[in-house]
C-alpha cells in the first residue's frame, strides 16, 4: 500500500509522460490500420476484424492483468507493457504479411492496456478520493491528446514518407516510454516496487457480483457506443475510399472535439455528481453516430467527427471515476475485471461493423451501435444511485456528503 503521496511532477514523469508517448503512438496507429490491412490485400471487413483486435487484445489482458500486476508490481508491469508495445508496432511496420500486421496490433493493443491498468492501480492508491476525478480524467485527457496530435503527425508523415513509417513513428514513441518508466524516480520506492496483494479473481468477482452485473454492464453498453466512432470513423472514410492522409485529419478532428470536452467531465462529475456527464455522453455519442452512415462528403464526415469526440469527451475518465467509486479492496483485481468489460464492449463495436461489413451494410452496423446507448442509459439510470452516493447532487445530499457548487 502507498502511504505517501507523490508530487504531481513525479507523477508527469512516471505516469502521465509514459502514458502520453503511448497515446501518441497508438493515436497515431488507429486511422491508418484499415488502410493497411487493405494495402496487404485484405477487404473491408478483414480490416474491421484487424481494427477490433486492439480492443480484444485488451479485454484479453483485462482479468489476468490482476495476477500479472500481483507478480510483477506496478513499475516492471509498466516497464514490460511499453516493451510489448514497441515489439507490436515494429511487427506492424515490417509491411510483409497481414498476419504480421495483425499481430503487431494485437501486442500494441496489449501493451497499452497493461501500462493503462498499472497507471490506473497507482492512481488509485496514491490520489485522495475528492481529486480522483481530477486525476483519472487527466489521463484520459492524454489519451484524448495523442488521439488529436497523433493522426496530425501520422498525415504528415504520409505524405512525405509513407503510411508505413507512421508505424515505425509509433515503435519510437514505444521505446520512449519503455525509457521513461524505467528511469522513473517515482517508480523505484517501495509502493511501486512492491506486488499488488493477490486475490483470486473469481472471489473479487463474487464480492462484487452486484456492481458487475448492473453498473459493469452499463458501462460495457457505454463502451460500445464511445468505441464505435474510434473505429467505425476509419472504416467508414475507407469505405467512401478517401484518402488515408484525409482519414488521419478527420480522425484529429474526432480527437479534437474529444479534446475540448473532456474538462467538462471532471467538472460535471464533480459539480452535479456521475449521472449528469453520463447522460450527456450516451446522448451526444448516440445522436452523432446515428447521422455518420448519412454522410458521404469529407466535410460531412468532419462534422459528424467532430461532434461524436465532442460526445465520447463528456464521459473520459468518468467510467474510471465510478470503478473508484466502487471498490474498497483488491484494487487491481476489481479494475482487471471493469476493464475486461469496457474493453469487451469497445471490442464489440468494431465486431459488429466487420459483420455488417462482410454484408455490405457498414452504416447498419452503425445504427446498431449507436442504438445501444438507450439500455446502457436505463441500466446506469436505475443502478448508480443505489450504489454510490457519487451518482447526483440528491444522493451526496441523502448521504451527508459535501455539495458542490461554483
Amino acid at each position: 500500500m502507498i502511504t505517501q503521496a507523490p508530487t504531481l511532477r513525479s507523477q508527469i514523469r512516471a505516469v502521465y509522460a509514459p502514458g502520453m508517448c503511448m497515446t501518441l503512438g497508438v493515436g497515431s496507429a488507429i486511422p491508418i490500420i484499415p488502410h493497411a490491412a487493405v494495402l496487404l490485400g485484405g477487404t473491408l471487413a478483414v480490416a474491421a476484424i484487424l481494427v477490433a483486435l486492439l480492443p480484444v487484445a485488451r479485454a484479453l489482458y483485462d482479468i489476468p492483468g490482476g495476477a500479472v500486476l500481483a507478480r510483477l508490481g506496478i513499475r516492471r508491469t509498466m516497464t514490460l507493457a511499453c516493451a510489448v508495445a514497441l515489439v507490436g508496432f515494429i511487427a506492424a511496420a515490417t509491411g510483409v504479411a497481414i498476419w504480421l500486421l495483425a499481430l503487431g496490433v494485437a501486442l500494441a493493443g496489449l501493451g497499452s492496456v497493461a501500462l493503462l491498468v498499472a497507471q490506473q492501480t497507482y492512481l488509485t492508491s496514491v490520489v485522495p478520493g475528492d481529486r480522483r476525478p481530477a486525476a483519472m480524467t487527466t489521463l484520459a485527457a492524454l489519451a484524448s491528446a495523442g488521439a488529436l496530435v497523433g493522426p496530425l503527425i501520422g498525415a504528415a508523415i504520409i505524405k512525405l514518407v509513407s503510411v508505413w513509417a507512421v508505424l515505425w513513428w509509433c515503435g519510437a514513441m514505444a521505446a520512449i516510454a519503455v525509457i521513461l518508466v524505467a528511469t522513473a524516480a517515482a517508480l523505484r520506492g517501495d509502493a511501486a516496487g512492491a506486488t499488488v496483494e493477490r486475490t483470486h479473481e473469481r472471489r473479487v468477482f463474487s464480492q462484487t457480483r452486484g456492481v458487475i452485473l448492473t453498473l459493469g454492464v452499463a458501462a460495457a453498453l457505454a463502451c460500445v457506443v464511445r468505441g464505435a466512432p474510434q473505429f467505425g470513423l476509419p472504416l467508414w472514410t475507407e469505405h467512401l475510399r478517401f484518402d488515408p492522409a484525409v482519414t488521419s485529419l478527420v480522425y484529429a478532428l474526432y480527437a479534437a472535439g474529444n479534446l475540448a470536452t473532456t474538462p467538462l467531465s471532471a467538472r460535471l462529475s464533480t459539480r452535479f455528481g456521475r449521472l449528469v456527464p453520463l447522460a450527456t455522453t450516451f446522448a451526444v455519442s448516440a445522436v452523432a453516430l446515428a447521422a455518420l452512415p448519412f454522410t458521404s462528403t469529407e466535410a460531412s464526415v468532419a462534422v459528424c467527427a467532430l461532434v461524436l469526440g465532442a460526445g465520447v469527451g463528456f464521459g473520459n475518465g468518468l467510467l474510471l471515476t465510478i470503478a473508484g467509486d466502487v471498490v474498497h479492496e483488491n484494487q487491481a483485481q476489481f479494475f482487471g475485471i471493469w476493464r475486461a468489460l469496457m474493453d469487451g464492449g469497445s471490442a464489440l463495436a468494431p465486431l459488429v461493423l466487420a459483420v455488417a461489413s462482410a454484408a455490405s451494410a457498414l452504416g447498419v452496423g452503425v445504427l446498431v451501435t449507436a442504438s445501444i446507448a438507450l439500455p446502457g442509459w436505463l441500466i446506469a439510470a436505475r443502478f448508480l444511485p443505489r450504489l454510490t452516493p457519487q451518482a447526483s447532487r440528491r444522493t451526496r445530499r441523502e448521504a451527508g456528503l459535501p455539495i458542490a457548487s461554483g
